[in-house]
């Protein structure tokens, strides 16, 4: 009786956070905007599912008229357009038919990371208050209300999420049933073709779960499914490349433009870093530079990329601690980020609340995971190889709060458990000083 009252509560409590979700992000859209219809514009991503509702097209990522391109994978691109050209790019229909997958995607992924945590056995009071910080507290307000109804931010983070439960399961089997060798490998393909930067870090989890639970035959042959799955879902795309581009781009054709962007003199040169990075792009990205598109036109994107990646590389190897000092800033700023990221953010109110917020939210988390991690909790190694190849990875690059998005609900978990953990430790030892001698 006690424990169906008990869930029969958790059920409801879990339901006015998810109505308090909704009307806190709806609330903030219409006081931003001033309204809740209307195309609202997140850079590149928008321009492409315009493409695809007016012309049928991926294309004109940088500038309308562009043609077709790779600057983005074409997934997210699709489904917004598809949507934009069902009930037309400016109708009120369309507007609120994205938000709602904007939000539902968003509110998908973070219930998916809670039955992570419940799965590894998180404390239930970790659990339930780490939900609610994470529904309640919107730090990444712009992003899940414009942002995701053409980015990947949300999908990606469902995928993700997917993609750990499934890792838990196969991890207490210890071995691989009937259809693992085509859902795993289906589900781990489909993540890297929306995000690369996730899938990257999935797939060195489940290598990790692969090596230490499978025997090596299984292990082989769930990598020659995952292979060919890549293959089945990459070779179209780049098929696709090659006919309207003239080369076969195999996922995106930035990788010059944003490595070029987070690597050069002035990043080092200690002036205002929004002022650098706001001249660096508008030098060199397409989007806010004629030169560069004029070049683009002549010569194509992926060459342009190409020609920036060369020169990029050239600077590192003539720069390299300069290098190391932007690669390790830039994995601080991923973690705990700066009030100027913000500005880049699509919404430039409340950037040091929103910035200190992330910050205080991702550190006490990764002393929640070091705890986790020295208590041997079941399965906590998994969120903690994904964080650390994730943040690794966008050492290279500059981060951006979109980027960081995927993996800060995890954090929030992980905070809620070392606040808990501390906790329960000090009321232990309150508790024993007040115990009388024996």
């Amino acid at each position: 009786m006690h424990a169906r009252i008990g869930k029969s509560g958790e059920i409801g409590f879990l339901l006015c956070l998810i109505l308090g979700f909704a009307a806190i992000r709806v609330l903030w859209l219409a006081l931003t905007y001033g309204a809740l219809d209307g195309l609202l514009d997140a850079g590149e991503a928008t321009r492409v599912a315009l493409s695809v509702a007016r012309h049928g097209v991926i294309g004109d990522a940088y500038y309308f008229g562009q043609g077709p391109t790779a600057h983005l994978l074409p997934l997210n691109p699709l489904l917004a357009g598809g949507v934009l050209r069902l009930f037309g790019p400016w109708s009120a229909t369309a507007s609120l038919v994205l938000l709602g997958l904007s939000l539902g995607q968003v509110l998908t992924g973070y219930l998916l990371v809670r039955l992570i945590f419940v799965r590894m056995g998180t404390n239930p009071l970790a659990v339930r208050w780490g939900t609610a910080f994470l529904l309640l507290v919107p730090p990444f307000v712009p992003q899940e209300t414009v942002d995701f109804r053409y980015w990947e931010g949300g999908s990606a983070l469902c995928l993700v999420a997917l993609n750990m439960l499934a890792m838990i399961a196969l991890h207490d089997r210890g071995r691989l049933q009937r259809w693992d060798l085509i859902t795993i490998p289906a589900l781990f393909a489909l993540t890297f073709f929306v995000s690369p930067p996730a899938g990257l870090a999935v797939g060195g989890c489940w290598a990790v779960v692969a090596l230490r639970r499978l025997p090596p035959a299984s292990s082989a042959a769930l990598a020659a499914a995952t292979a060919t799955a890549l293959v089945l879902i990459v070779a179209p795309w780049a098929l696709r490349n090659l006919e309207v581009l003239g080369e076969p781009i195999l996922l995106r054709s930035n990788f010059g433009i944003e490595l070029a962007l987070a690597n050069h003199p002035a990043a080092v040169s200690g002036e205002a870093p929004e002022y650098v990075f706001n001249d660096r792009i508008q030098a060199i990205h397409p989007a806010a530079n004629a030169a560069a598109r004029a070049w683009i036109r002549a010569n194509g994107e992926a060459a342009y990329s190409r020609v920036l990646t060369d020169e990029t590389l050239a600077w590192i190897k003539a720069n390299p601690l300069d290098f190391a000092r932007l690669w390790a800033r830039h994995v601080s700023e991923i973690i705990a980020p700066r009030a100027w990221q913000m500005y880049f953010s699509g919404w430039e109110g409340a950037r040091a609340a929103r910035a200190n917020t992330i910050a205080v939210v991702q550190l006490t988390g990764l002393v929640g995971l070091a705890i986790a991690l020295l208590a041997r909790r079941p399965h906590v190694w998994i969120p903690a190889v994904y964080i650390g190849i994730f943040t690794l990875f966008f050492g290279f690059f500059q981060p951006m709060p979109r980027y960081g998005f995927i993996i800060y609900p995890y954090f929030c978990f992980l905070a809620a458990e070392a606040i808990v953990w501390v906790s329960r430790r000090r009321g232990s030892e309150t508790r024993l000083r007040a115990a009388p001698p024996p």
